[in-house]
Order: structure tokens, then C-alpha cells, then sequence
């Protein structure tokens, strides 16, 4: 019976232990994405850069121009410069993705994953050169074929 209780007492030990490392983690895993150590969740890292958008129109126009210039920087290995243009991407897709789920609601989803993913492969310190031109290049097109449905569009 006495070894039946401190197996008991084993498991909820474990458990309280596993559990308490479980949300330890969950806080370690922010920060250390905040910090960029982990690469998992690289996001965070980009502190988007607050850009003035006057409307959907223009930062549709916005995005096609900025994701071309990072396409040449990512090419010629300016990292200052890229590292730039990704906060300016950041900054845009902040100012105009409320505008874009309203005027191009079935369009948004797609965008937004893969301006999620492209954000998360082209912030950190070492990037996936073909992976990111390849992300920003698929971006431009989209913000391309963005700005052609909304040149169709009447302007409110």
C-alpha cells in the first residue's frame, strides 16, 4: 500500500513539474523571439516602421515598390537595407490590412499568410536568400493584381 502512495506522490510531482516548465516555456519562448535567439517566431523581431498610408490605393502601390527594392537588396547583399524595407513592409501591411479585409475579404486570408510568412523569413539575421525572393516575389505579384482590382474599383 505505502509504495501505491509515493508513486501517487512520483506522478503529481511530475506532473506539477511539467506543467510549471510548460508555462515557463511558453514566456521563454516570447522572449526569446522577442530577443531573436530562437528563430522560431521571428516576427516579433521586426519592429514595423510607422509609414503613412493615405489609403488602400496607396498602400497597395506602396507594397509593390517595396517589395521590389527588397528583392534588389536581398540580391545584392545590403543587409542594412533589407532589414529596412522589412520594417517598411511591416509598417505598410499594419496601415492597410484593416482596409484590405473590408474591400477584399475573400483575397485576405491568402495575404495575409503570406505576408505572415514572408515576415517571419526575411526579419531574422540569416535568411533563406532563394526562400525570401521567392515569398517576396509571389508578395509582389499579389499586390500587383491587388492594384489592378482596385484601379477597377470606384473610389470612395
Amino acid at each position: 500500500m505505502r509504495g501505491w502512495h509515493i508513486t501517487l506522490a512520483l506522478i503529481i510531482v511530475l506532473l506539477v513539474a511539467g506543467c510549471s516548465s510548460g508555462s515557463g516555456n511558453t514566456g521563454g519562448n516570447k522572449a526569446g523571439s522577442e530577443g531573436g535567439a530562437e528563430g522560431e517566431r521571428q516576427t516579433a523581431v521586426i519592429e514595423p516602421k510607422k509609414v503613412e498610408v493615405a489609403d488602400l490605393r496607396d498602400g497597395v502601390k506602396m507594397m509593390s515598390s517595396l517589395t521590389k527594392d527588397f528583392k534588389q537588396a536581398v540580391e545584392a547583399d545590403d543587409e542594412k537595407q533589407r532589414k529596412e524595407l522589412v520594417a517598411q513592409i511591416a509598417g505598410v501591411w499594419e496601415a492597410i490590412k484593416a482596409d484590405l479585409k473590408v474591400q477584399s475579404a475573400d483575397t485576405y486570408p491568402t495575404v495575409e499568410g503570406e505576408m505572415a510568412e514572408f515576415l517571419d523569413s526575411a526579419s531574422g539575421d540569416k535568411i533563406d536568400k532563394e526562400l525570401v525572393i521567392q515569398q517576396d516575389y509571389k508578395l509582389y505579384q499579389r499586390f500587383r493584381d491587388l492594384g489592378k482590382a482596385l484601379e477597377q474599383q470606384p473610389q470612395v
